[in-house]
């Protein structure tokens, strides 16, 4: 599957990137990322079992930033994959978020982040399916290495809630809505450009 591969080389990425020690100061202009996730915790308000995560999930993001006095804004767009497991059907879960985001400088390379913006939540087996959208809230820490490489590149962990009331379709035509939440936890890398 595509999670397993996305997770091996953001490992490689970020290992490459610590022991290397590309990096440099706040950057701004285009950036990408890439990110290991903590198994998916979501909640149901149905009443038919709740999703468990085998702990496959991977986050790929990009957005362009714009320096401000104290930090910078950014426009992002992020792809979290996951797979998540309920009443022994197997889901492909994907959530497509459109956020702004605020950075502010700290000291020695640290910063610290929030998020704010609508995501699109999917996830879907042989024979049934979930669609909505909903807010995205998160936040997080990142590390830029005082070193550079030519390269400016830094090191973050980060969290995002996502709220969705998504749509129900089965394959015999059945419907139905349900409230759902989400929390989500990432390690990864930024390379700014």
């Amino acid at each position: 599957m595509l999670i397993p591969t996305v997770m091996k080389l953001a490992s490689l990425v970020s290992a490459t990137l610590i022991v290397a020690g590309l990096g440099g100061s706040t950057f701004a202009g285009g950036f990408v990322g890439l990110g290991v996730s903590s198994p998916s915790k979501i909640s149901l308000d149905d009443g038919l079992g709740s999703f468990s995560s085998d702990g496959r999930s991977g986050k790929l993001f990009g957005g362009y930033s714009y320096p401000l006095a104290t930090g910078r804004i950014a426009a992002e767009v992020a792809y979290t994959g996951f797979d998540a497991y309920r009443n022994g059907n197997q889901f492909a879960g994907h959530v497509l978020s459109l956020a702004g985001r605020y950075n502010h400088r700290l000291t020695d390379g640290f910063e610290v982040f929030g998020r704010l913006g609508v995501q699109q939540s999917t996830m879907d087996a042989n024979t049934v399916s979930f669609q909505g959208t909903g807010p995205v809230v998160g936040g997080g820490f990142e590390y830029h290495p005082p070193f550079k490489l030519g390269v400016d590149a830094a090191v973050y962990v980060d969290g995002n809630y996502t709220s969705t009331t998504l749509d129900r379709a089965d394959g015999r035509g059945q419907t139905s809505t349900v409230d759902s939440s989400d929390l989500l936890f990432s390690l990864g890398v930024v390379v700014g450009f």
